[in-house]
């Protein structure tokens, strides 16, 4: 049985390599953000809501199939990214990231309804993964937002308006393939 440091292992990898689409959905909310603060309140509320749809599923009260749940999440990467283009959006609201983050736990429940954990097993391997995910995300949205306050405003505008228009274009573009193959 995996211990506490491996679920944050495996939560750290969920993000950075082993999941684009989540780290896509994560600097598309990087780029958006005004502030320091108002990306990490996005970020956690992503993995709250994240970690809430993998204890739901992993106990078996939902079950949504791959093929609606995976066009979805990659179309939340090009609607955040798209909210990035009207200015008074900054990167969808955390109440956008939230249900985002329902989505995209939802993608991943299977791992664990698969791994047979129950009770306090199970809630401490999702608070473990979950905590790793976290890490993950910061890892790489700190860094790209950081970046972005580097340029002076209009390499800013330019740059987040580029970035997001590529971002939603990936994003819609997945989620068709993800619908229809």
């Amino acid at each position: 049985m995996p211990s506490m440091a491996d679920y944050v292992g495996i939560g750290f990898a969920h993000v950075i390599p082993a999941g684009l689409d989540h780290l896509l959905f994560v600097v598309a909310v990087a780029i958006g953000a005004r502030r320091l603060g108002g990306l990490a309140a996005r970020v956690t509320a992503f993995t709250l809501a994240h970690t809430l749809a993998l204890a739901v599923a992993g106990i078996g009260v939902v079950s949504v199939p791959a093929g609606v749940v995976e066009p979805l999440i990659a179309l939340s990467i090009g609607v955040v990214a798209l909210s990035n283009l009207r200015r008074e959006a900054a990167a969808g609201s955390v109440g956008l990231a939230f249900a985002f983050g329902l989505v995209h736990g939802l993608g991943f429940a299977q791992f664990f309804s698969g791994v047979g954990l129950a009770g306090g097993s199970l809630l401490t391997a999702l608070l473990a993964f979950n905590v790793g995910v976290e890490a993950g995300q910061l890892f790489v949205a700190i860094p790209v937002w950081l970046a972005l306050r580097a340029l002076p405003d209009v390499g800013r505008a330019r740059a987040v308006a580029g970035a997001s228009l590529l971002l939603a274009a990936i994003g819609f573009i997945w989620a068709g393939i993800r619908a229809f193959g």
